[in-house]
């Protein structure tokens, strides 16, 4: 049996922060409530233990109640740089649901506050899951810029 190519998504921004903040709102779990879930959708949990092998776990709520969770296990843990973990969302959205990525953050500082986040999500078993989390992380993304807006 051929196996099926796997999609892939990179996203590069670049931020008005240091390197060690971004890393803080990626690991911080009340910073993380602040961000990581697309608008209109509010996360009222988050569970993240990041090191190697650590836990994560997300609860977010749409406006109309519907339920979504995002589950992970992180791989690599290394400060204000990179981290890399197992993502996997279960809810009702069926072209994510039960699938596996791996999702990589890398953060290269260019400037005393400005860095460059790349985010690569791998992994995934179709072009409309791609497509799925193409359409959410960028505003994502923004409401992550927006924190150090303030």
């Amino acid at each position: 049996m051929i196996e099926a190519e796997l999609e892939e998504l990179v996203l590069v921004r670049t931020i008005s922060a240091s390197s060690k903040a971004i890393f803080r709102a990626w690991t911080e779990p009340k910073l993380m409530q602040q961000w990581l879930a697309p608008d209109p959708n509010v996360i009222t949990s988050v569970i993240n233990n990041p090191e190697r092998n650590g836990e994560i776990k997300i609860e977010i709520q749409s406006p109309d109640g519907t339920q979504h969770f995002i589950n992970g296990t992180y791989q690599v843990v290394t400060p204000y740089s990179y981290i890399a973990k197992y993502w996997q969302y279960s809810g009702p959205i069926d072209v994510i649901r039960d699938i596996e990525t791996l999702l990589e953050i890398r953060l290269t500082e260019i400037g005393a506050s400005k860095t460059v986040l790349t985010l690569t999500q791998s992994r995934m078993k179709t072009k409309l899951a791609c497509d799925a989390y193409k359409a959410d992380w960028p505003n994502c993304l923004d409401k992550l810029e927006n924190i150090f807006l303030h």
